[in-house]
């Protein structure tokens, strides 16, 4: 780990007071316009996992589930580059949990997918994934704005404005999914990926599961 890399978390981190001020000025370029959500957290209803090609960071096509999705929990940002409030938050957070699940000994794996597959070149998310440190398993995907859009409507966290798109994280595991809403602590999203992994294949059965979506 660089020596940088504390330093540079929670400055990201450090970005949530600021990003509260910038939402509440229109006049900023690619910036969200209204004020998160507070923190809350749900049982995600009716995800589907949409298939479709996605590009990751190295430029390698990789689709949902089978490459990007496996038997471990995954934790889900939905970001864009030229964002600079509410996004580097998001991953920040991601980043402090993978940190903690890591040291917890707890295999998870991580995704970020662009909400502005226009502007979002796979070079783009390479910058954003070693600004993170992102390891081989996080990925950071873009894809054509027809594929992202499916990816993204899959999970429910579609919008046609990119600067009003909602602050999401998602942790899933084995079909079954929760919703972190706003600014999540990462000790939230940990316990969430806990949660999901100890409850018994029973109640997980009940739990509302992700559908897999075929489609070219």
């Amino acid at each position: 780990m660089k020596l940088g890399y504390p330093l540079r978390l929670l400055c990201a981190l450090g970005l949530l007071g600021y990003a509260c001020l910038g939402l509440a000025h229109p006049e900023h370029h690619h910036q969200h316009h209204h004020q998160p959500p507070a923190s809350s957290e749900e049982t995600a209803q009716g995800v589907r996992l949409v298939d479709r090609p996605l590009i990751d960071q190295h430029q390698r096509e990789r689709r949902l589930p089978d490459d990007l999705l496996g038997d471990e929990p995954v934790v889900v940002g939905f970001v864009y580059t030229t964002c600079t409030t509410v996004c580097p938050v998001i991953s920040a957070i991601m980043a402090k949990a993978r940190d903690r699940l890591a040291s917890d000994g707890i295999d998870a794996r991580l995704l970020s997918i662009t909400v502005d597959p226009l502007r979002d070149t796979p070079q783009r998310m390479a910058e954003m994934a070693s600004r993170y440190e992102a390891d081989e398993y996080w990925n950071w995907v873009t894809g054509t704005p027809d594929d992202i859009e499916a990816v993204l409507r899959g999970f429910r966290v579609y919008s046609a404005n990119v600067e009003e798109h909602q602050p999401v994280i998602m942790v899933g595991l084995k079909g079954h999914w929760l919703r972190f809403y706003g600014f999540a602590d990462p000790l939230q999203i940990v316990a969430g990926v806990k949660r999901l992994q100890q409850e018994p294949e029973a109640k997980l059965a009940a739990l509302p599961a992700g559908r897999r979506e075929m489609q070219p």
